[in-house]
């Protein structure tokens, strides 16, 4: 039963919703926890997206078809991401973490922001510990 199975998967992680839409992850992973990054500069992502997703096959048997081919141009491209963003904002819930970078995950001011939505203490050894072994420093 899938739902049986993905209350032992993801039980009480963070979830970061890669390609699902917001509403559809929410519904799947009930109990779970949720980082959302909602970019604010739409041509950043895009120019990250055509340097590295564009690149990646959409099915690892064909080693022909691209994402780029996928979407056929940029233009397409950015149109498929700006609506993936307003579905993340129209379906932010109050117990989401929000963010609008990535590099956000390695500020202070996050990890106490996060410690706090998840009831943990916080202190500054901890994010130290935490920042070094996520950037491998």
């Amino acid at each position: 039963d899938i739902v049986e199975w993905k209350q032992q998967i993801f039980p009480n992680n963070l979830l970061y919703p890669l390609h699902s839409d917001l509403d559809k992850a929410h519904n799947f992973f009930i109990n779970s926890k949720f980082l959302v990054v909602v970019p604010t500069d739409i041509n950043a992502l895009v120019d990250r997206f055509m340097r590295t997703t564009a690149k990646y096959f959409v099915n690892s048997r064909n080693k022909t078809y691209t994402f780029l081919d996928h979407y056929g141009n940029v233009d397409n491209v950015k149109i498929a991401l700006e609506e993936k963003i307003q579905n993340f904002k129209d379906n932010i819930l109050e117990t989401d973490v929000v963010i609008n970078n990535v590099d956000e995950l390695l500020e202070f001011n996050f990890f106490k922001d996060i410690c706090n939505k998840l009831d943990l203490q916080t202190n500054r050894d901890n994010y130290e510990k935490v920042k070094r072994f996520v950037t491998n420093g």
